[in-house]
């Protein structure tokens, strides 16, 4: 069995969704370069808010969302613990940006913490068999 395969099929969804994300955020930055205001927001924070500090967040979070794909596609032994973290910073952040709003005057429920913690859950109940399986090698003698 390959660890891959501890995956469901969202999270493979998600991972695909990623490279997308990982290539409009190279984009946007490059637009940015070029004098453009690109408009990006990931978890309530908005790149056109402070800008160009948001933006550098916000393109902190899509890289860091990436890398974590690219970790569990390669079935990488810290796959699991980096896919946790980032998801830990992912909660944080919307809860931050849910405070940030009511301090303002609003009231915007970030619903991207409930996938996150959801993801978070799955990520802990697969860790350990994720640790037991080897990453899917080639061998070289059955080919």
């Amino acid at each position: 069995m390959r660890r891959r395969e501890l995956l469901p099929w969202w999270i493979k969804l998600f991972i695909i969704f990623l490279a997308f994300a990982i290539v409009s955020n190279l984009v946007a930055i490059g637009f940015y370069l070029k004098g453009l205001k690109p408009n990006l927001v990931v978890f309530g924070f908005n790149a056109d808010n402070n800008y160009p500090y948001v933006l550098l967040l916000v393109s902190a979070i899509f890289f860091m969302n990436f890398i974590s794909a690219v970790l569990l596609w390669f079935e990488k032994d810290n796959a699991i613990k980096f896919a946790i973290a980032n998801s830990i910073l992912g909660i944080v952040l919307c809860i931050v940006s849910f405070v940030m709003d009511i301090y303002n005057g609003n009231f915007n429920f970030r619903f991207e913490i409930i996938p996150l913690i959801i993801f978070v859950y799955y990520m802990k109940k697969i860790n350990s068999e994720w640790k037991n399986l080897k990453p899917h090698d080639v061998d070289l003698e059955s080919a």
